[in-house]
């Protein structure tokens, strides 16, 4: 039905697609702005032996879940039901609410599983789920809600582009002094999921500056709202101090591992939002993957490998984390109940199942407090009524606050049960201990709402890890494989280590399309979105992963502030993942190199084999590169046609490197010839000849 909508505009004026579109028109959100001040950091870059500065920039991100925005309204006859595939529940119930003019009690929102969120589906639920009750509610019968891929990609927000501008002063020896950085946001058409608050906890990534000057500034343009997508703001400020600390290491010639590990907090020290540093494994951790990852060894093979092959370059990263994780102001309602009859256990939470095992982990705490089988444990859908006014489901918290609150409901039905089960020689069975409590009439339910206050630090406590990526790109294509990735997470003591190991995983990988295969493409004329499908858009897939993927949990690592001295690990991961461009961009550099430029350069988000045929003094090597596009035209026509022989020559436009010409496969010819006609000129490919015989 909508397709067959026609709309006309008037007065059509250029789209303002990009933040230096935005910075151009000065179009920006007003009252958005933010500002962090500590020390002076004008006057230590000032008086700094050495001063740096740059600019560097972050594209956007599809969340790419596997299921789209769907959503099923039923009318009743005394409200609404509404099944949605959301990470806010309690949003979901508000936006129905209003869209249909329905009181809230009688909306009833359930939520079974989600088949993938990412942020996606926090905000941008709603508008999916008032759409379908609107339907719903009109026609007054049941309708479904499935949005296609495309109009999924064209209508909801994306990750936030980001441009972060610095100013760095250091000392001789790569010691910062004062840091001037300002970061803009792209925020699309309406601000309703800014980042910039929360960039502000991840700017200073793990290194301690005693001076700085942090800025945010929020950019309004004409593309889809951006919304939040796993880190959000977090991945971008992290990667653009991690890119700072190249480019500090490049003009002192220092390395980029051993400056980091210089600047790394220490004990006392406090964070650029006055946060103290606190259960800092940082140290231990970095020192434990140079030693396990071999870290000086594949250093040295790395050198003697570069410069025994022209073609073929490999490059080595190692990045730290420190994500601080917040639990004030998060709320979820819990319920657990026994059952009687058979003693088997029943809890519903306020979070969203998404793949991340919070079920798995719900059950094990539930399981381990009663100390009954796993078995026994049974998790239902989410839904409004025992979730009530329960906070979305994301920030990597969900997991570790809806556990609190099953351990808390556990401990209680515990207690009330003690007295019975002392009563009958302190060590009943467990069906037989239930069904006594239910004869003596014993509440065997329990409600909770597990809501945190806020810390005197700001912070609950802080996430560490490390991680060693080493990657080898082909210079002549710019395609590229990660050949080993070293992680080592502090995860706490684990609830799962299965479960935690996943998600590692999964953020690292979730990362690696984020810098190196996925790209939005806008229409500069219309701001349509180009890049709406997976002909476009490429999420990473099984040759993108690691060849070799290592992944360890801190061993030895209580968390007191956590949930049973576990901590999350859903997003911290994911900000590692920038290790992988950082160790492409010393392949690149170790090309570069050779023909003379061994300047420091910004290799900006993404990776792609299309950005890096763009950078410069690389971009020539890669004229020997056989365009696939030309390979599958040239191929279609030898398939399509009922010629049995046929001779397609490409050839090339530029001079060629005198090894690549020297190559009897790349001998050079004027034009492109198809059955000996010419085609046209084509530039940069290599000649190359079919001569198979082929039957239609």
């Amino acid at each position: 039905m909508a397709k067959t909508v026609k709309v006309t505009y008037t007065d059509l004026k250029p789209p303002i697609l990009t933040i230096q579109d935005a910075i151009a028109a000065q179009s920006f959100f007003p009252g958005n702005d933010q500002e962090v001040i500590k020390g002076d950091a004008e006057g230590a870059i000032a008086a700094a032996p050495h001063v740096v500065t740059g600019e560097v920039f972050c594209d956007t991100q599809y969340h790419f879940h596997m299921e789209t925005q769907v959503c099923k309204c039923t009318p009743l006859e005394d409200g609404m039901e509404v099944q949605a595939s959301t990470q806010a529940l309690d949003s979901v119930q508000t936006a129905v609410s209003q869209a249909t003019g329905l009181a809230a009690h009688r909306v009833y929102v359930s939520v079974k599983r989600v088949g993938g969120g990412f942020g996606g589906k926090l905000t941008r639920s709603c508008v999916a789920a008032s759409a379908c009750a609107v339907a719903a509610q009109v026609l007054n019968r049941p309708v479904c809600l499935s949005m296609s891929l495309n109009y999924n990609m064209e209508t909801i927000g994306k990750r936030a582009p980001y441009l972060g501008k610095y100013k760095v002063g250091c000392d001789a020896d790569g010691r910062l002094l004062g840091i001037d950085y300002q970061l803009y946001e792209n925020q699309g058409c309406c601000s309703t999921d800014s980042c910039l608050d929360y960039a502000v906890f991840f700017a200073d990534s793990a290194y301690f500056c005693p001076n700085w000057r942090y800025t945010g500034t929020a950019c309004r343009t004409n593309i889809a709202s951006t919304t939040m997508t796993r880190a959000p703001g977090a991945i971008a400020a992290h990667f653009f101090m991690e890119h700072i600390m190249d480019h500090v290491a490049a003009t002192l010639d220092k390395d980029p591992g051993e400056l980091r590990r210089l600047n790394m907090f220490q004990a006392g020290q406090r964070s650029l939002t006055d946060n103290p540093i606190t259960d800092n494994t940082m140290g231990q951790l970095w020192d434990d993957l140079v030693e396990s990852a071999e870290v000086q060894r594949r250093k040295e093979e790395i050198e003697q490998f570069n410069q025994t092959n022209r073609w073929k370059k490999r490059g080595l990263s190692m990045v730290p984390i420190r994500y601080p994780i917040h639990w004030a102001g998060i709320r979820f309602t819990v319920f657990v109940a026994i059952y009687h009859s058979d003693g088997s256990v029943v809890i519903t939470h306020g979070g969203i199942e998404m793949g991340q095992g919070i079920n798995t982990k719900v059950m094990q705490v539930a399981a381990a407090t009663l100390g009954v089988p796993m078995e026994t444990v049974h998790v239902m859908a989410t839904n409004s009524l025992s979730g009530v006014n329960s906070s979305a489901s994301g920030g990597s918290v969900s997991s570790e606050l809806n556990c609190k609150g099953v351990l808390e409901c556990c401990r209680r039905l515990d207690d009330r049960m003690d007295p019975i089960r002392q009563e009958m020689g302190g060590a009943p069975k467990w069906a037989e201990l239930i069904n006594m409590c239910h004869k003596k009439g014993v509440d065997l339910s329990e409600k909770y709402m597990e809501y945190p206050p806020p810390t005197a630090e700001g912070t609950q406590y802080t996430t560490w890890g490390a991680t060693c990526t080493e990657v080898e790109l082909d210079v002549l294509t710019g395609e590229r494989q990660i050949t080993r990735v070293d992680i080592l997470h502090d995860s706490g003591e684990s609830l799962n280590p299965d479960v935690d190991v996943g998600q590692v995983e999964g953020g690292f990988v979730f990362g690696l399309g984020y810098w190196l295969t996925e790209q939005c493409k806008y229409d500069k004329k219309t701001g349509q979105l180009l890049t709406n499908g997976t002909w476009d858009y490429k999420p990473p897939t099984t040759k993108d992963i690691p060849i070799d993927l290592r992944v360890t949990l801190l061993p030895n690592a209580p968390n007191p502030h956590g949930v049973l001295r576990s901590k999350a690990c859903g997003e911290p991961p994911l900000l590692m993942s920038c290790s992988a461009l950082l160790a492409l961009r010393q392949a690149v550099r170790s090309a570069r190199a050779e023909v003379g430029h061994d300047d420091f350069f910004p290799l900006d988000k993404m990776g792609t084999r299309w950005r890096l045929q763009r950078v410069p003094h690389l971009a020539g090597h890669m004229g020997v590169m056989c365009q696939c596009h030309v390979v599958a035209v040239a191929t279609v026509l030898l398939l399509t046609t009922r010629w049995s022989c046929a001779q397609v020559t490409i050839s090339p436009s530029v001079a060629l490197p005198e090894a690549a010409t020297s190559s009897p496969l790349l001998q050079p010819s004027p034009t492109a010839t198809f059955n000996n006609r010419s085609i046209g000129t084509i530039g940069l490919i290599p000649q190359f000849s079919l001569l198979p015989e082929f039957n239609q």
